[in-house]
Formats: structure tokens, sequence, C-alpha cells
């Protein structure tokens, strides 16, 4: 297996791009002073391969400024002539491997997300084809095999040797036995075979534990994510119906402001139509007043211009009037009359009175004249005669006359006197009202001071209604003030009706303020809602706050996490059984590695030891532990710690290389050196130079700051010069 061809992107030092080829059966030399990027080119083949476990490292080769790509890709040619070819986006970590037949046709091998840190499927199949095509998965112990440092050649290299040791068909049979009981005690607490191997875990069980664990909390987060998209439906439904209720709150606290803004001023037209109308019939009374007053002036002064100035009790006089002229006229008619029974008036005899008289007298004379000595006779006679003397003068006596002459005469006085009073009486009231009797009927008079008073009260009467009015500006002021508030109200109704269209089929004020109740009911209602169902919201929004404070993870993260877990502790249980089998097979083994590969290792280390030495130190032996020991010509073992710097140097050097072409034998692998010469004296230089050489099976490829290397080969890259992108 022989590295190609690398090139970067935007990759460490190598920013603006690299693209370099290398020789795939020479020594190939990097050359450059320090900090030129030799240690950086190394890295990225590592990184390209394996990824960077360490995110501390893939930033510190992110490029600074902005670049397209931050990438690399290795081109490997196998010994049958086959290419294969690996692209790594060191962002993203998506991975591309292609292989190249010798013939030239292409096929995909891989191409996914290859992460050093994950654990899916996929990252696992990745490092799958790697295994396949290096024959390591894991960066150390690549890196332990086949990169040489300064450092490297100075530690101890038991530990390491078994560990890199242990992925091959040659290797450290007690050091993998050992690392397999462990292995196996770090998966599980059972131990079939009471070993003491020692482990710092026990894998499976606490995989077991942590997956009960995140199962059950799995299962909480479920129900609480349940029970959280329950209440996140709820809240959403509260808040839709709070929207809408604050929606129709508002609407109706708009409405019933309009509502009570109709209701006011359906108040204020009633209002302002009681002022109109008490001020349009004031005006009009007024009006109606004036005219009928002015009506009753004219009428006074064309009809009854005379009666002006009469006094309140004229018809009483003109009455007195008519009846002292009624009587005036009946006593002179009395009055003619009497004078004319006084003119007219004899006295009448009174027979009675000379009836009784003469029947006195008769009687006298007749006792007076029978006492006489005539007699009978002169009594017959005398009594004849009294008879006749006493009717006459009793006729004459017992009229009446003069009693009745004397009482016409004081009749006719009395009624003279009564006319004159009477007479004087009219002339005095004549005097008094006018010409306005003259030849008048009293009764029409009177009829007409009737109307006429009737007139005048009316016009009194008109004339205090009109002045309990006001004046004619006042009562004008008035209506006029009424009119602009009737019409300002009314310019106010209509604004509302043209603002709020549905309330014209309002005509009443009774019917808005059982609409103003009705909306008030509403809002009263709408608000307990509004309340019940914020308090609901808060109560389910703290709740959700409360079971995102008891699922604070990620729950499909979880779910994949206990996904993994699973799949992890199926591997674990594989493992286990599978370590089992190993264990029981490798125990086996041990012995047969021991007598086999063991020794044959310890033969080309010594070969190789021995060469560079020049044949100072002939043979090198691997202990139980797998721990070097030098023997010279006389058997004498040397531990390596008794070596000088540079005798250790090459020691771990040969044993470096002996193991990297023993784990190699299948696939040959690049070997890289990081300048591990630096105590090497110049005749163990020369015979170093040789080694190398004679290691045809392996590309080798060096990097240094030191030019005495240059003539080693031809194939050298100069980092201290510009490289093309």
């Amino acid at each position: 297996m022989k590295l190609r061809r690398i090139r970067l992107h935007g990759f460490g030092v190598f920013n603006r791009g690299l693209d370099v080829t290398f020789s795939p059966d020479k020594l190939n030399l990097i050359l450059g002073r320090n900090e030129a990027g030799k240690s950086t080119l190394i890295n990225s083949i590592f990184g390209v391969l394996f990824g960077f476990r360490d995110l501390n490292l893939a930033r510190k080769y992110e490029p600074w400024d902005e670049h397209e790509s931050y990438a690399g890709e290795l081109e490997f040619q196998r010994q049958d002539g086959s290419r294969i070819s690996v692209y790594r986006d060191f962002n993203s970590n998506d991975t591309r491997i292609h292989g190249t037949d010798p013939s030239g046709i292409k096929e995909e091998i891989f191409c996914g997300r290859a992460d050093p840190r994950g654990a899916r499927d996929e990252d696992q199949r990745y490092f799958e084809h790697l295994s396949d095509l290096l024959g390591f998965r894991d960066e150390a112990i690549f890196r332990a095999t086949v990169f040489f440092g300064q450092q490297s050649l100075t530690t101890a290299v038991s530990d390491q040797i078994r560990r890199l040791l242990s992925g091959s068909t040659s290797m450290d049979y007690k050091g993998a036995l050992h690392e397999l009981h462990g292995r196996y005690s770090e998966l599980t607490t059972e131990n079939p075979w009471r070993s003491g191997a020692p482990g710092r875990g026990r894998i499976i069980e606490q995989t077991r534990t942590d997956l009960e664990t995140e199962r059950t909390q799995l299962q909480q987060g479920r129900e609480a994510l349940s029970r959280a998209l329950e209440l996140e439906a709820e809240s959403a439904d509260l808040e839709i119906r709070l929207r809408r209720v604050d929606e129709d709150i508002t609407y109706d606290r708009a409405s019933l402001e309009a509502h009570e803004r109709l209701f006011r001023l359906f108040g204020r037209r009633e209002e302002a139509d009681r002022r109109y109308d008490a001020a349009l019939s004031r005006r009009d009374n007024f009006k109606r007043y004036a005219d009928r007053e002015r009506e009753v002036g004219e009428q006074v002064t064309q009809r009854y211009s005379h009666l002006k100035n009469v006094a309140p009790d004229f018809p009483s006089k003109v009455r007195a009037y008519a009846r002292d002229e009624e009587g005036r006229q009946h006593e002179r008619d009395q009055l003619v009359g009497q004078r004319e029974d006084l003119e007219q008036l004899r006295p009448i005899p009174n027979t009675l009175n000379g009836v009784i008289l003469g029947g006195l007298l008769g009687g006298v004379a007749m006792v007076t004249g029978i006492l006489t000595p005539l007699g009978t006779l002169i009594g017959s006679i005398a009594a004849a005669t009294g008879c006749l003397l006493g009717f006459s003068v009793g006729r004459a006596l017992g009229t009446g006359f003069q009693e009745q002459k004397a009482a016409l005469r004081e009749r006719i006085r009395q009624l003279q006197d009564s006319v004159t009073q009477r007479q004087k009486r009219c002339e005095e009231f004549l005097a008094e009202a006018g010409p306005s009797l003259l030849g008048r009927d009293p009764e029409q008079v009177v009829a007409e001071f009737a109307g006429f008073t009737e007139l005048r009260e009316e016009r009194k009467r008109l004339l205090a209604a009109m002045k309990a009015l006001g004046d004619r500006e006042a009562v004008e002021v008035e209506f006029e003030t009424a009119s602009r508030e009737r019409g300002t109200v009314g310019a106010a109704l209509e604004e509302v009706l043209e603002q709020h269209p549905s309330l014209a089929r309002i005509t009443d004020r009774g019917h808005v303020g059982s609409e103003i109740e009705r909306i008030r009911q509403r809002l009263a209602e709408m608000g307990e809602v509004a309340a019940r169902d914020r308090t609901r919201l808060e109560e389910a929004r703290i709740e959700l706050a409360a079971l995102g404070a008891r699922t604070n993870f990620n729950l499909a993260e979880l779910e994949e996490d206990v996904r993994e877990k699973e799949h992890r502790l199926e591997r674990y249980d594989l493992e286990r059984d599978a370590l089992k089998v190993a264990i029981d097979h490798l125990d086996g083994c041990v012995k047969d590695f021991q007598d086999g590969d063991v020794l044959r290792l310890s033969e080309e280390m010594s070969g190789i030891f021995a060469k560079i030495t020049g044949e100072k130190y002939t043979r090198v032996h691997l202990g139980a532990g797998l721990e070097p020991v030098i023997s010279r010509g006389d058997a004498v073992p040397i531990s390596p710690e008794n070596l000088s710097q540079g005798a250790q140097d090459q020691l771990y050097f040969a044993m470096r290389i002996a193991m990297a072409r023993h784990l190699s034998r299948k696939i040959n692998l690049p070997l890289f050196l990081d300048d591990p010469f630096v105590n090497f004296d110049e005749e163990r230089l020369a015979v170093t130079r040789e080694v190398l050489e004679n290691l045809g099976d392996h590309q080798v490829i060096m990097v240094t700051c030191n030019r005495d290397y240059e003539p080693w080969t031809d194939s050298v890259l100069d980092l201290d010069q510009p490289q093309a992108a």
C-alpha cells in the first residue's frame, strides 16, 4: 500500500491548498524549517483517514479566513496496481472512498458520514472499510504502528508493543489474553474463569441500568410530551378562544359605547324635542296670542272705541238707565191716567151709609114722635123725614171723594217727583255715557258692552299670557336655540347610525336600554369566561413549564440514545460472548505464539539492531512480557536502560521497524518518520539509510528540517519553497 497523492483544501498552513505526489519506491523526503507545515502534512494524513476525535485539534487546523472548503483527499496504490482514494470534509465529516481497478474502472466503496466520535451504523461501516483497506480501524494503533517520531523512540514500549500487536495474526498472546480478560471484566461482572483480571467497570450491567433508567425517563418523557402536547393544544385552543372572546368583548364594548351614546342621544333628542316642542308651542302661542291680541285691539278700536273710557259698572248703569226710562215712561203714563182720573173724579153716594144713617135717624125720629103728643102720625112723619134726611146725609158722608181726590193729587205729585228724579238720573247718565245710548236699545248697549268687556278681558288675558311667555325676542331666541340643539342631536344620531348601521332598526330609547342591558350582561358573561380561560391558560402554562423543567432533555436524542444503547448492549452482549469464545480459544494458542511469532519477531529485531550497531549487539530477546533484552557475543544480557541514549534510540527504532514489518505482512503500509535519528552518529545514520533502502515492501516518508538528508533521495518536497495549490 503506497501513498501516491495528498490534496488539501484550507488545512492549517496550507489554507491556500496543497497538492503533492509521492514516489512509491523511493524514500520520500519532506524538508522545511520549523513551522513550515511538516507535522501538519503528516497529521493531515491521519485526519483524512480517521477524522479528528479531538475538536480542539480540528479547530487548530481550521482556516481562519473565508474558504470554500476545509477538506483533504488521499490517494493510495495497492500492490495489484489498483488505486483507492479517501476524501473527508473536516467540517461535516462527510467521507467518500472510491476504488479504481488497474483497467481504470471506478467504484464507490463508501459515501456518507464518518464521525470518529459517533456510534452510528454509518460510522461503523466506514471504519470497517478502513480496516479492510489499512488493517486498522483505530487511529492510535495505526499511528503507533506506522509513525516514528523523536519521542516515540525514547518511550517504554512493552505496553505499546502489546497494543500494536493486538490486531495481528502474530501477536502478544499473553497481552492480548490479558486485554481480553480486562475487556471482558469491563463488560460484565460475570467471571467464568475466576481470573483476577482487573476491570474499570461493568459496562453491560451499567449500560443495562442506564438503559432502564433512560427507558423510564423516555417513558416519562413521552408521557410528559403527550401531556405537553395536550396542554399546548389546550393552550392554543384557549388562546384562540381568548382572542375570539377579546374580539367579541372589544366589539361588544364598542357596541355598548355606541348603544349608550345612542341612548344618551335618544334622551337628548327627547329632551331636545320636548324643548323644541315647548319652544315651538311657546312661539306659536306667543304668535297666536299676539295675532289675537292685535285682532282684539283692532276690534276694540273699530267697534268699541266709544266704550274704552266707560266704568266697569257701565252695564248696571245702563240697566238702571233702562229701568229709569221704562219707569219714567210708565210713571208718565200713570201720571196722565191719574190726572185724567183726578179730572174725572166725582163723588159716589154711599147708599149703605145713607141707609144706615137714614135708618138711625128714622128710628130716632119715630121714637121721638111716638113720645110726642102727636103720637104715631108725627112719629111716622118724623120717622120718614129722619129716614130721608139720614139717607141723604149718609150718602153724602160716606162717599170718600175728598180722600180719593187728595190721594190722587198725592199720587200725581209722587209720580211727578219720581219722573223728575228718573229724568234727572237719565240725563246725568246720558251726559256721562255720551251719545252711545241715543236712539239705541239699552239691552243692545249692554250686550255691546258685554262684548267689549269680553274682548277687553280677552286682551288682558292675551297680554298676561304673552307676558308669561316672555318678550318676543326671548321666545325667538329660545326657539332658535331649541332648533339648533335638535339639529345637533339629529346630526349626532345620523353620525352614530352611519358608523353603526345595525342600530338603524332601533327606534326608541326603551329598546336601546334593553339592548344595553343585554350587552352588559353578555359582557359580564364573556368577562367571566375570559377570566376562567385566562386562569386555565395560566395553569396550563405553569404545568407546561413544570413539564419542561422536568423534561429538560431532547426526547428525540433520548430515543436515539436508547436505541443506540440497545444496539450497544446487543453489541456488548455479542462482544461478551465473542470474548468468551476468543479467550477460551486464545488461551490454547498462547503456547504456540510463544514458540512461533515471538521468536520470529525477536530474530527480525536482532538482525536490524545488529546491522545498525555494526554487530556490536548481536541478539535481542523478547521476554515473557515482550520486554527487549540485548546480548553481545559474551552472552551477557543488557537491559535497555543500560544503553546509551543513541543505542536506546537505535534499539527502539529496530523494534518499531520489525514490528511494522511484522504487522504489515498482509498490507505493506507506508512508514512515516518524523526526524527520529537526531541521536544517531554518522556511521549509524549510514547504516540506517541502508536499512531504509532495504525496506522495499514499505514506502518511507520522512519529514525533517535537516537538509543533510537531502542526498538520501531525489524525491524531495521542499516546504520552504512556494507550493502550487
